[in-house]
């Protein structure tokens, strides 16, 4: 594919605070070594900061955007659709409000792998953050995923996904843009919110994915989680549409067994039962020893550039740094 850029940058917004909006956008323009564009995809929100956003790319001197601003809320799949088809090159990283590219690095550091490793989508580590709290600090969270040197195998990532829910976060990789489109499409009318939940129809379809042990994002996961609680409803009708999907592209691998055996743990209550039943899926019980006796370890920091921002106190942040 022939572009000017060497990679493109969907940002998906939906009723956005501008402080948060703005510290993804600075993250974007920090980029050094890499030529990009930036795709503002909003859904419908009743202020989408168009001024501010036009504001903040002309004091950059930056003209290669484009604002996919739309009248109605259609749902994250469908927004982030709308700005895929709107990216010029050959890969693409989407970013949500309130996450942030990790370093200046970042874009320049994942294409460069996507492209070694021709993947499809890559992935990496990512910082967990609350962007609402007081004092802002890394949230400890075990590494996800666990399995990272296994990318090479796409039979091992298969049963990552599939068997051991060892996922890397959704918020994190590039994905090589007409392939993703592909899947994009094929969520429409199916699933709304979870568009994450097409990394597992591309593991069951043994889709080249890699894995970057480095961090790429700065996830706002305190807000995410909020998110996720008010929406667990909707987000079950996605899981579902998802998990007939990769029904019907299973239907002829032993994998499928196993994988209804796991989904089935999704909705046993109680625990003892539940660990009984995972007993009986080696694959899993296999994940779960190697994991506890050998934890992957990563040292989470805030970037740089982040806590100089803070210590300048410039209203962007409203969060103090963590002693």
């Amino acid at each position: 594919m022939n572009s000017r850029y060497d990679i493109s940058v969907v940002v998906v917004t939906y009723k956005a605070e501008w402080r948060k909006l703005k510290l993804t956008l600075l993250s974007i323009l920090m980029q050094k070594d890499v030529s990009f564009e930036i795709v503002v995809s909003d859904d419908g929100s009743s202020d989408n900061h168009r001024e501010r956003i036009e504001h903040l790319f002309l004091d950059y001197g930056f003209s290669d955007y484009k604002l996919d601003l739309h009248d109605q809320n259609q749902g994250t799949v469908k927004n982030l659709l709308s700005g895929y088809l709107l990216a010029e090159s050959e890969y693409v990283k989407d970013i949500g409000q309130g996450d942030l590219l990790y370093d200046e690095h970042t874009l320049r550091d994942m294409l460069q792998y996507a492209k070694e490793k021709d993947a499809d989508a890559v992935f990496g580590d990512a910082v967990l953050v609350d962007m609402d709290a007081d004092e802002l600090s890394c949230i400890s969270m075990p590494a996800v995923p666990y399995l990272a040197d296994i990318y090479d195998d796409k039979e091992k990532v298969k049963k990552a996904f599939l068997l051991n829910m060892d996922r890397p976060y959704g918020c994190t990789p590039i994905t090589r843009r007409d392939v993703f489109i592909e899947y994009l499409e094929r969520a429409c009318g199916h699933i709304v919110y979870g568009e994450d939940l097409m990394f597992d129809v591309m593991a069951a379809e043994s889709r080249k994915m890699a894995f970057l042990a480095k961090p790429v994002t700065v996830y706002d996961y305190g807000a995410r989680f909020g998110e996720r609680t008010a929406f667990n409803e909707r987000l079950e009708k996605d899981v579902r549409a998802s998990e007939e999907m990769i029904e019907t592209v299973l239907a002829n691998d032993p994998v499928l067994d196993k994988r209804r055996a796991v989904v089935a743990l999704r909705y046993e209550d109680n625990r003892i039962k539940r660990v009984l039943k995972e007993c009986m899926i080696p694959d899993v019980l296999r994940f779960k020893v190697y994991r506890k006796l050998h934890p992957r370890k990563k040292k989470d920091r805030l970037p740089a550039w982040l806590i100089q921002m803070m210590k300048e106190g410039n209203g962007i942040c409203d969060s103090k740094i963590a002693e």
